[in-house]
Formats: C-alpha cells, structure tokens, sequence
C-alpha cells in the first residue's frame, strides 16, 4: 500500500512473489512519488524479503537497514 504525506492512499495491490511483477511495483511507486523520498516497509511472515530487495538494488534503490 502506498500512502502519500497527507494519508491519502495511492496503491493498494497484492503482488507475487515474482521478479517481473516486483520490479514492476517498485517502478510505479516511483513513479507515484514523483522524485520525492520513498520510504519502504516490507509485511513478510517467513524469508523472502531479499526478493523484494534484490531487485530494488537492480533499480539503484536503497532500503534502509534497521
């Protein structure tokens, strides 16, 4: 779910757990964010989250590290 500095929602969509389908959610939440800052959070229950972070690195995005 994207939502923006003033709580409004701007996505809301299920993804697989699929390089294409991630890349291509990155790129619009980019896109959404019209160059400002993004920050990500990611919900996984078990592993997986270097899937999303993998390809974000193929984007030359950055996640945060705790």
């Amino acid at each position: 779910m994207v939502i923006d500095a003033n709580d409004k929602r701007r996505l809301s969509r299920r993804v697989d757990n699929d390089e294409t389908v991630l890349l291509q959610l990155i790129t619009d939440v980019l896109e959404l964010s019209e160059g400002d800052p993004v920050n990500w959070a990611i919900d996984l229950n078990a592993g997986g989250a270097a899937a999303t972070v993998a390809p974000s690195r193929s984007l030359r995005h950055r996640f945060p590290s705790r």
